[in-house]
């Protein structure tokens, strides 16, 4: 169920918790990473290198 423009929740998926829609990052992961003084690009550019990291380790 779509709460709020690109925001859902889905009880199967992160225990309910709002995620941005279409994926499984919780909303208040980013609220939180902002508060603490990171900007957008930056939780995007992290996100992206975990993300390569994984691919990497998966594929060995």
């Amino acid at each position: 169920m779509e709460i709020a423009p690109r925001i859902s929740v889905d009880e199967k998926i992160c225990f309910g918790k709002p995620v941005i829609s279409g994926t499984r990052v919780p909303v208040d992961l980013i609220i939180g990473k902002l508060a603490g003084g990171m900007t957008y690009e930056d939780f995007e550019e992290q996100r992206m290198k975990r993300f390569m990291s994984l691919r990497k380790e998966m594929k060995q």
